[in-house]
């Protein structure tokens, strides 16, 4: 009966925290192989950056999407899913 959440723009924006949270929800030991592959991968210092790399820094892209989608697509997609937006905490 017990659920975490866990949101894109904070495992983003705080991906040891947010990781951290999550083994410790399972009452897990975070593997340093894991710690290794968050900081390989989601450090913008680090990370080889171009175009078919996988690697990004998460925080550069986590509002991308606020700035390459029209205004008109944002507000319908905010009133389909006002529900679930509110439901998850995240500002209308």
């Amino acid at each position: 009966g017990r659920v975490k959440i866990a949101r894109y723009e904070d495992l983003a924006m705080n991906p040891m925290k947010t990781a951290q949270q999550i083994y410790d929800f399972v009452g897990l030991e975070m593997p340093l192989r894991v710690i290794r592959w968050i900081k390989r991968n989601t450090d913008g210092d680090i990370v080889t950056k171009g175009t078919y790399g996988t690697s990004r820094n998460a925080e550069e892209v986590v509002d991308h999407w606020k700035t390459s989608l029209s205004v008109g697509y944002k507000h319908n997609v905010t009133k389909v899913c006002r529900d679930t937006l509110d439901l998850l905490g995240y500002p209308l």
